[in-house]
């Protein structure tokens, strides 16, 4: 199993955790994409805070 772990604003922690509520995947899927890809990044990049296998 890996787990990544990624810092969040305040914001996007409200509206990651409204959409979880609303069982809504696609925002949720959006939330987390944008994130993964800020700053032109991408999940291979340094984005990520840390990953554990």
């Amino acid at each position: 199993m890996t787990i990544i772990t990624l810092e969040l604003s305040p914001e996007l922690k409200q509206k990651l955790r409204e959409s979880i509520a609303c069982r809504d995947t696609q925002s949720i899927q959006q939330l987390l994409e944008y994130r993964l890809c800020t700053n032109g990044r991408s999940i291979a990049g340094t984005n990520i805070y840390s990953i554990e296998r």
